[in-house]
C-alpha cells in the first residue's frame, strides 16, 4: 500500500513540476524536475525487479539507488557521444554575430514588459539588434544596451526552446585597463572554450532576475583596482572579436585541436571533451559551472 501511495505521489509531482517549469522561469524547477523524473523511474523499475525477484533479499532503495546510478551512467555516455559528434561537426563553436535589420524593433515586441521598465530604471538605452543562426536553423536573436556612462554593456539573448518558446539570457560586461574584461550572466549552457586570464567570468544559471544579476555585476567590478575603459566601439565589432579571441585562445590552451589537425582529430581535444562533458553534466543536474 505504502509503495503505491509513493509511486502515485511520485508520478503526480512530476507532472506538477513539468507543468511549472515549462510555465514559470525558474531554472531551480528544471533541475529538482529532472531529478524527480530519474529517482521515479528508478525506483518504479527497483519494484518491477524487486516483484520479478531477479535479485533476492535486495532492499527496493538499493535496487533503485544502483539503477540510478547506471540511468546516469548511460546518460553520461550519450553526453559523451553527443560531444565527439559536436567535435567533428561543422556547427560553429563560437558562432558569429551580424546585424538584424529585418526587424529593426524586434526588442521592443519580445523582450517583455518588465523588464523594459527596468531597462529604463537603470538608464540602459539600446544599442543594436543581432542575430545569429546555427546550421539547425535555430535563430539566436541579441539585443545590446548601454548604461548611460558606458561602463557596462548588456546583452539579452533570445535563444528558442525545445519546445517553441524563448528563453531569456542575460550577459553584463565591463572592460577595464590591461584588457581585462568582467562578465557576468545566467546562461544556462556551458561555457565551450578557454577562459583567458585577463577574462573574469561569473555563470550564474539558477539566477533569473536581471536586477540580481546587475546587482552581482556591480559588486564585482567595484572590487577592481583598475580603471575601466568605456564601450564605445559598435557591439557587434566587439562581440565578433571577442568569439575570435575565445577561439584563439581554445586553440592555445589545448581545448582545441590545431585547425590543420581538426579534420582528423575533431575540433575539440580529450581535455575539451572532458571539460564540457563535465560542465554540461554540472549544470544539468546541479546549477553549477566550471566557470567560476
Amino acid at each position: 500500500m505504502f509503495v503505491n501511495v509513493l509511486l502515485i505521489s511520485g508520478f503526480l509531482a512530476t507532472i506538477l513540476l513539468s507543468f511549472l517549469s515549462t510555465s514559470i522561469a525558474f531554472p531551480l524547477l528544471n533541475i529538482i524536475n529532472r531529478w524527480l523524473k530519474r529517482v521515479f523511474l528508478s525506483t518504479a523499475l527497483a519494484i518491477f525487479v524487486n516483484f520479478l525477484e531477479i535479485f533476492y533479499a535486495k532492499p527496493i532503495w538499493l535496487l533503485s539507488f544502483l539503477i540510478l546510478l547506471v540511468m546516469l551512467l548511460l546518460e553520461s555516455i550519450y553526453l559523451w557521444f553527443n560531444i565527439r559528434l559536436l567535435s567533428y561537426s561543422t556547427m560553429p563553436l563560437f558562432p558569429r554575430f551580424f546585424n538584424d535589420h529585418q526587424s529593426l524593433l524586434w526588442h521592443q515586441v519580445l523582450i517583455p514588459t518588465n523588464i523594459q521598465e527596468w531597462l529604463k530604471k537603470h538608464s540602459f538605452k539600446h544599442e543594436q539588434n543581432l542575430k545569429s543562426e546555427s546550421l539547425a536553423g535555430v535563430l539566436i536573436r541579441s539585443a545590446v544596451y548601454h548604461e548611460s556612462t558606458h561602463k557596462i554593456r548588456l546583452q539579452i539573448l533570445l535563444i528558442p526552446s525545445l519546445l517553441g518558446k524563448l528563453k531569456t539570457f542575460y550577459i553584463f560586461s565591463s572592460y577595464f585597463e590591461s584588457d581585462t574584461l568582467v562578465i557576468t550572466d545566467n546562461i544556462q549552457l556551458p561555457f565551450g572554450g578557454f577562459c583567458p586570464p585577463t577574462w573574469h567570468v561569473s555563470r550564474c544559471p539558477l539566477i533569473f532576475s536581471i536586477d540580481h544579476l546587475f546587482k552581482s555585476h556591480n559588486k564585482k567590478i567595484q572590487k577592481m583596482d583598475q580603471s575601466y575603459i568605456p564601450w564605445e566601439n559598435p557591439p557587434l565589432e566587439d562581440i565578433n572579436r571577442q568569439q575570435h579571441f575565445l577561439e584563439s585562445e581554445s586553440i592555445n590552451a589545448g581545448f582545441l585541436f590545431p585547425i590543420h589537425l581538426q579534420e582528423e582529430y575533431g575540433r575539440i581535444s580529450w581535455e575539451g571533451r572532458y571539460f564540457l562533458w563535465k560542465d554540461i553534466f554540472l549544470l544539468k543536474y546541479f546549477g553549477l559551472s566550471l566557470i567560476k
